[in-house]
């Protein structure tokens, strides 16, 4: 299509490059915040352990489609996160308004799949956030 690299691996003359979006990313749209940990849930998390942090729309009061995506590495409580349009799954999609900030620690590393035994937890906010705190407290 219109965006395919060129034969060999180039793209188009005057194409930005992959993954780069026209629209500028507003640097005040942004979440901020904390990931803490339940104290009861402590064994099942170690230093090291992948998580994945997703946006996601609110949609009617529950998490709907992906708006953005991070992965972070444990390491010590209460772990911090800055996510701004920059990590959109879409470029030059918005990042702004209602939406819930969905955190899980995957055991075998795959985004695409839940593990019996991941630890996960939400937060729902409004968009630019600042000081957010998703509780792990719940194990699937």
């Amino acid at each position: 299509m219109g965006d395919s690299p060129q034969p060999g691996g180039a793209l188009a003359a005057g194409h930005p490059p992959a993954g780069e979006t026209k629209a500028a990313i507003d640097p005040k749209q942004r979440i901020t915040g904390t990931i803490e940990l339940a104290p009861a849930l402590k064994d099942r998390v170690k230093s090291g352990d992948v998580v994945f942090l997703a946006v996601r729309a609110d949609q009617g009061g529950a998490p709907g489609p992906l708006v953005a995506v991070d992965k972070l590495t444990v390491g010590t409580w209460p772990l911090r996160f800055d996510i701004d349009g920059s990590k959109a799954m879409t470029g030059g999609s918005s990042f702004a308004g209602r939406v819930f900030v969905v955190v899980r620690v995957d055991k075998d590393g795959d985004a695409m799949t839940k593990q019996p035994g991941d630890v996960t937890g939400q937060v729902a906010v409004t968009i630019p956030a600042t000081a957010a705190v998703v509780k792990l407290d719940r194990v699937l």
